[in-house]
């Protein structure tokens, strides 16, 4: 997927100061903290069977890192990312996708 596609696609429309999408649908996942100095947690709102693809993409669209996940609790861990900001897509099994902001600053 080139940056343009993913700009378009991905409701990435409006971002409130925590770097969330303002969406009804955006209350089905959490993702903490933000900064961090690369570990993440990711949690979906409720107990999932489903498997959810998870890309983070750099500003300018290079996929970075890409995982499948399918627990309700999950932690990622980006050491090998260079500090900056990047834009991460969590995309579910019927087409559904979520774009959040990503600050990676090491302490």
């Amino acid at each position: 997927m080139d940056w343009y596609s993913m700009v378009n696609d991905c409701h990435c429309d409006t971002y409130s100061a925590m770097g969330m999408e303002e969406d009804a649908s955006a209350e089905k996942l959490t993702w903490y903290p933000n900064p961090s100095s690369g570990r993440f947690s990711l949690d979906f709102e409720k107990p999932t069977r489903e498997e959810y693809a998870v890309n983070i993409f750099s500003l300018r669209g290079k996929l970075m890192h890409s995982v499948k996940l399918n627990k309700q609790r999950n932690i990622i861990d980006l050491p090998e990312l260079a500090d900056g900001m990047y834009f991460v897509t969590v995309e579910d099994g019927q087409g559904h996708r979520w774009t959040r902001r990503l600050i990676k600053a090491s302490e």
